[in-house]
């Protein structure tokens, strides 16, 4: 299976407005050590996350990767700007490389992450890609 986790890791990061604000604090699956810190020293950063996928049935070599991309603000206005950014980036795009096309159905509100009370907005990114 392939993982379209790297090249929309890769597109998110490169989004002007993403970039402006995180630099390259995209992350999979989990914070880097030193993103997430306690009130006061919060700083923006993407994090993505593999949600439950499925294959197309019949004989197409495609998947259906759904993933959700919390991004974390300084405020709920910075973590809302950088989830539009990502939603943005990422919506009805077509074919490139191992990803046939990705969708944002939806941007959720703004909520607390519950070690470190940082707000975060997480985007729904529907993507299809190449199997193998």
């Amino acid at each position: 299976m392939i993982d379209p986790l790297r090249s929309i890791l890769a597109e998110i990061a490169a989004a002007p407005v993403v970039a402006a604000l995180v630099g390259d604090r995209v992350r999979r699956f989990e914070p880097a050590p030193g993103d997430a810190r306690g009130p006061g020293e919060w700083q923006p950063f993407v994090v993505l996350l593999r949600l439950d996928g499925t294959l197309e049935l019949g004989r197409l070599p495609v998947q259906h990767v759904p993933i959700a991309a919390r991004a974390y603000g300084r405020s709920d206005h910075e973590a809302t700007t950088l989830a539009g950014a990502i939603a943005d980036a990422l919506h009805n795009v077509g074919p490139r490389g191992e990803l046939y096309r990705t969708y944002t159905p939806s941007i959720g509100p703004s909520l607390r992450d519950p070690d470190t009370g940082q707000p975060y907005v997480e985007v729904l990114i529907e993507s299809h890609a190449r199997k193998e």
